[in-house]
């Protein structure tokens, strides 16, 4: 079966973008590459063509959301995919994923990881993981350890708060989407819109955890603030976080301190304490700035 693709691009003439057109022309079986791009002012639409010469070109200025709905709107395919212009895709990544999907399916999509990890955020991330492991042994909380182990998870109506749905390596059915018709105000976590129009209309998301994706989101220290607070922004914009003013200021930032001491004597790396302690005021600078950061360009 050939699927079209879609993705929202913007200027996105980086070092890593031909990987990325690379990583698709040899994953998906493809259709029609379609391109919505927001008038480009480098060469992102020769080189997009260099890889697909009968690419589907759309140029509007609509906020990403309305972008993603008229990419929809240009499928032609049952199944689709969405890949965003920073996402590499790995070898048998179609091949995992479409074999997951059924009929009550509406989308799946895998894990993105850091293509450039920092030092300090391996650190913290490989501590966050034993620790995790540790607290669930102990605790014996045999519903939460069959959801850390589970490979595939899936998001239906009930539980939909509960995880953020992507689009950033996305295989979707076009019957469950063809009907989204996002507000123009969301700048930000339009996919997790899509996620709630998806399982609404009684179809499953699913997320696996049997392959990851290289996702070029940052690349030093200050990229990775800004995406944190254009995140937590978002989160707020959509309705997701839970996490009110007063828990940030005291809840959060105490369990980040003990947790980031921890992690701190364990690692033997302090600067893994200030990270920690970076992404709660960043988190607290997203809260409270929301409506500056989810206006940042990605």
């Amino acid at each position: 079966m050939l699927l079209d693709v879609v993705m929202c691009t913007w200027n996105s003439d980086k070092p890593y973008f031909r990987n990325v057109l690379q990583s698709i022309k040899r994953e998906v079986p493809v259709h029609c590459f379609i391109l919505i791009d927001r008038f480009s002012s480098d060469n992102t639409l020769q080189i997009a063509r260099s890889f697909f010469p009968e690419a589907k070109v759309v140029l509007t200025d609509s906020s990403l959301a309305k972008s993603r709905q008229l990419g929809i709107q240009n499928v032609d395919t049952e199944y689709f995919v969405f890949v965003d212009d920073d996402v590499i895709l790995p070898k048998g990544w179609f091949e995992k994923l479409w074999s997951s999907l059924d009929s009550k399916t509406g989308a799946i999509h895998a894990y993105a990881v850091p293509a450039l990890r920092l030092s300090y955020e391996e650190k913290w991330r490989e501590w966050q993981e034993k620790w995790a492991k540790s607290k669930l042994r102990k605790r014996r909380l045999k519903e939460a350890s069959l959801e850390k182990e589970s490979k595939i998870i899936e998001v239906i109506e009930e539980n939909k708060n509960k995880f953020s749905g992507y689009t950033h390596n996305t295989i979707i059915k076009l019957d469950a989407c063809k009907d989204w018709n996002p507000s123009s105000d969301f700048p930000v976590f339009e996919d997790q819109v899509l996620l709630w129009h998806i399982v609404r209309k009684g179809y499953k998301w699913k997320i696996t955890r049997e392959i990851t994706v290289q996702h070029y989101a940052y690349r030093n220290i200050s990229g990775h603030l800004r995406k944190f607070k254009w995140r937590i922004a978002g989160q707020r914009l959509v309705g997701l976080s839970h996490l009110s003013l007063k828990q940030l200021l005291v809840t959060d930032f105490i369990k980040r301190f003990v947790i980031g001491c921890k992690a701190c004597i364990d690692t033997r790396d302090p600067v893994v304490l200030a990270y920690a302690l970076l992404l709660h005021f960043a988190s607290l600078d997203g809260y409270l700035r929301w409506n500056k950061y989810v206006h940042l360009t990605r």
